[in-house]
């Protein structure tokens, strides 16, 4: 059950993860397809997302590197399951893990 208000409705809800509501979007059908969605409050811009497939092509390849002055480089994957990780990013892997 959302904890969050959502208005759209190309918008599927997958589940409740680190604090966010995780949505499946196909609003944007463009290139990249369906997006991933956290919303962490009830307010228009308390949400981020990416399409999906971007974030899997980024978590599938082991060269995509992550880190700069404040953590080290790393894989993308590595990054997921790391401290600096956000929880909006932890909300959209188990979210996509649930579909």
């Amino acid at each position: 059950m959302p904890k969050f208000q959502h208005d759209c409705s190309n918008c599927v809800f997958v589940g409740h993860f680190f604090g966010n509501d995780v949505y499946t979007c196909k609003g944007s059908e463009g290139p990249m397809g369906t997006s991933i969605v956290a919303r962490d409050g009830n307010n228009g811009p308390e949400y981020t997302s990416m399409p999906v497939k971007l974030f899997r092509d980024m978590f599938a390849d082991p060269t995509h590197k992550i880190g700069g002055e404040s953590m080290p480089t790393m894989s993308f994957q590595e990054y997921l399951f790391s401290p600096y990780a956000t929880a909006y990013q932890k909300a959209w892997l188990l979210g996509l893990a649930s579909v």
